[in-house]
C-alpha cells in the first residue's frame, strides 16, 4: 500500500508505515498496543496435513493478551505450548452463547431440557385432563402449525433428520408424536419429564427456539436450525433458567479441567441474533417465565448478567477459581446497554472481556457452490464506523477491556491474510483507526487472526504486521471522536507523544495538511501535506532531534 507523502514542494512515494528503525529501537518486538487473537488456519492449509513443532514455533503467542476458537487439535497444541513456555495469556474456547454447538441440543435433551428457550405459539383449542393424549391447538391465521412431530427419542448430533420435538403448556412438557398440519390436532406423550396435569382452553402452547431464518437459507454467516433446516439443531438458552446456566458451566469446567482458562461466548447481546421458531419463521424475543411475558431488551439484558454471574458461581464452585469469559458482539448495542455486560468495579462477576466484532472492515461475498468461502474484505462504511469509534472509544475511557476485533470474529476471519489485494490497507486502515480510540491506560485490545500458515518451508503463525510495534507513545490528544475529526472533512488526526495518526474513513481519497514536527520515516525529510486514499491510515514519526 502507498501513499503521497508532501515535503514542501517535494512529492515523494513512500510506504505509509516507512521503516522500523524510524521509530527507534524495536529489538524487544514488544507490540505497542495489545493485540489478542482468533486462532485460525490459512484456507489454503485447510484439509491438508501439516505439522507445528518445536516451542520457537510457539513464541508467537506470547505476543496476544488473548487467544480463542473452537476446541480442537490446534487451540489444544496452543494451550498446551502456552503452560509449556510460562505464557500468562488466557486461552479460552469458543461455544455459542445464547445457544447450543454441534451436539448440544442431544446434551441438553439429556441432562438439561429446562435450558431451552420457548416461545410462544399457539393456544388450546380446547381443555384437557391429565390423561388425555389427543390434543387441538389453534391454527394461527396464517394457517401454518407451528408445530412438528418428533421423528427419534431424543436428537441424533449426526443425522439432522432426527430430533425430538415437545411443547410446554403451563408447567408440563409434551412430546408430540403425530401432528395434523391442518386441523392442529396432535398425539402427544403426557408426563414428559414432568408431571401430567390438566389445562384450560386458551392456555398458551410454547415451543423450543432455534437458530435461523428460513428467508435467508444461505447466509454464509447464519445457521439455519430448525426441524428440517439445513443444519443439525440447535437450540437457544434461557439465560434465566437454571438449567441453562448449569449446562454452560459444565462444559466450561469440563475445559478448564484440561487447561484452558475459560470461554468465548460467541453472539452475546441483548438482542438475540438469527433466532427462530420451529418452522424457521424469524423471532427476536422469547418468553421469561419469570415475568410472564417475552423478554424485551432490557429484561434479556438483566437475564444475561444473572446468566454470567450464574455460571460463574458454578465453575467457580466446581474449579476453585473463575473462568475467563469472553464474548461477541457488542458492536451494535453498546450504547443501549450492552456496556453493562462488561465486568466493572460497580458491576462485578461479567464478562472479562467484549467483543466489537466487524470493527473497521467486512466481508463480501459468501459461499460457492462447492461449499468454500469466496469472500472480500472492505473498510466499513462512515457511518458505522463513527458508531463504532464511538463505543471504542468509549470503553477506553472506561477502563474496560474492549475487544477491537478487525473483522469478524468466527471462521470467515481465516480469510483477512495477505492473499488480498488490499491486505496492507485493511490492516493500516484498521490499525489507525484502533490507535484513534485507546488511551495510556491501554486496557482495549487490538483483534487479529492467529492464523497458521506456510512460511517458506515451513509451517508457523503468521507474524504480526510491523505497524504493531512502532513506538508511537501515548496519545498526546484526549477528547472524544468528534475531536479528533479535521475541519471540512471526513478526516481524523491524533497525536501521540512518538508520533501521528491519520485516518480517511471516508470513501473519497483527501488531502490532509499536516501540523510540523512529523517526518517522512526512511528518510527523516519533514512532511507538511499527506494524499490519503479512501479507507486507508497513516503513521508518520516525531522529527528526531
Amino acid at each position: 500500500m502507498m501513499a503521497n507523502i508532501c515535503s514542501g514542494s517535494l512529492i515523494i512515494t513512500a510506504l505509509v508505515v516507512g521503516a522500523l528503525s524510524a521509530w527507534g529501537d524495536e529489538s524487544a518486538r514488544t507490540t505497542a498496543y495489545p493485540v489478542f487473537g482468533i486462532l485460525q488456519v490459512h484456507p489454503d492449509l485447510q484439509r491438508t496435513e501439516f505439522a507445528l513443532s518445536a516451542d520457537e514455533t510457539f513464541e508467537a503467542i506470547r505476543e496476544r493478551r488473548l487467544i480463542y476458537t473452537g476446541d480442537g487439535k490446534w487451540l489444544r497444541a496452543v494451550r498446551d505450548a502456552k503452560n509449556r513456555l510460562g505464557c500468562d495469556v488466557p486461552v479460552i474456547v469458543y461455544m455459542g452463547g445464547f445457544t447450543t454447538n454441534y451436539g448440544g441440543a442431544t446434551e441438553v435433551e439429556t441432562a438439561y431440557r429446562g435450558a431451552v428457550a420457548m416461545i410462544d405459539v399457539t393456544t388450546l383449542a380446547e381443555s384437557i385432563n391429565a390423561q388425555t393424549t389427543d390434543v387441538t391447538v389453534k391454527m394461527p391465521a396464517d394457517g401454518e402449525c407451528p408445530i412438528v412431530a418428533s421423528t427419534a427419542d431424543i436428537t441424533d448430533a449426526r443425522d439432522k433428520r432426527k430430533y425430538c420435538f415437545w411443547l410446554r403448556v403451563d408447567d408440563e412438557m409434551m412430546k408430540v408424536l403425530e401432528v395434523d398440519e391442518k386441523t392442529g390436532r396432535l398425539r402427544v406423550e403426557r408426563g414428559f419429564e414432568s408431571a401430567a396435569a390438566p389445562h384450560e382452553a386458551g392456555a398458551t402452547v410454547f415451543a423450543p427456539v432455534y437458530l435461523g431464518d428460513r428467508t435467508q437459507p444461505t447466509k454464509y454467516r447464519s445457521s439455519n436450525s430448525w426441524p428440517g433446516g439445513r443444519d443439525y439443531i440447535r437450540y437457544a438458552l434461557d439465560p434465566r433458567a437454571d438449567d441453562a446456566q448449569r449446562y454452560k458451566a459444565d462444559l466450561i469446567i469440563a475445559l478448564m479441567k484440561t487447561g484452558y482458562d475459560g470461554a468465548w461466548l460467541d453472539t452475546f447481546q441483548p438482542r438475540p441474533f438469527n433466532l427462530c421458531d420451529p418452522l424457521g419463521s424469524k423471532i427476536i424475543y422469547f418468553w421469561d417465565f419469570r415475568t410472564g411475558q417475552r423478554y424485551d431488551w432490557d429484561s434479556y439484558r438483566t437475564g444475561l448478567q444473572e446468566f454470567l454471574r450464574g455460571v460463574r458461581r458454578k465453575v467457580k464452585e466446581a474449579m476453585g477459581r473463575e473462568p475467563y469469559l469472553g464474548a461477541n458482539s457488542v458492536s451494535g448495542s453498546y450504547p443501549r446497554g450492552g456496556k453493562l455486560l462488561f465486568s466493572a468495579p460497580d458491576r462485578p462477576g461479567l464478562l472479562d472481556a467484549y467483543c466489537f466484532e466487524d470493527s473497521y472492515i467486512r466481508p463480501t461475498g459468501g459461499k460457492r457452490p462447492d461449499g468454500k468461502l469466496d469472500v472480500t474484505f472492505d473498510p466499513i462504511p462512515l457511518r458505522r464506523w463513527l458508531n463504532v469509534q464511538r463505543g471504542e472509544r468509549d470503553a477506553a475511557l472506561s477502563g474496560l477491556r474492549a475487544l477491537c476485533m478487525i473483522g469478524p470474529a468466527g471462521y470467515v476471519s481465516a480469510d483477512i491474510n495477505p492473499s488480498l489485494e488490499n491486505y496492507e490497507q485493511l490492516i493500516c486502515f484498521s490499525w489507525c483507526s484502533y490507535l484513534l480510540t485507546v488511551t495510556r491506560e491501554r486496557t482495549t485490545y487490538f483483534g487479529l487472526p492467529l492464523l497458521i500458515t506456510k512460511l517458506g518451508d515451513r509451517v508457523g503463525f503468521l507474524p504480526l504486521p510491523d505497524l504493531c510495534y512502532y513506538s508511537i507513545g501515548d496519545p498526546v490528544d484526549n477528547g472524544d471522536t468528534a475531536s479528533f475529526k479535521l475541519p471540512g472533512q471526513d478526516c481524523y488526526m491524533r497525536r501521540f507523544t512518538n508520533g501521528l495518526v491519520v485516518v480517511n474513513p471516508s470513501d473519497e481519497a483527501a488531502s490532509v495538511e499536516l501540523p510540523d514536527g512529523y517526518v517522512e520515516p526512511e528518510s527523516n525529510t519533514p512532511v507538511k501535506q499527506v494524499e490519503l486514499s479512501a479507507g486507508d491510515g497513516l503513521l508518520l514519526p516525531r522529527a528526531k532531534r
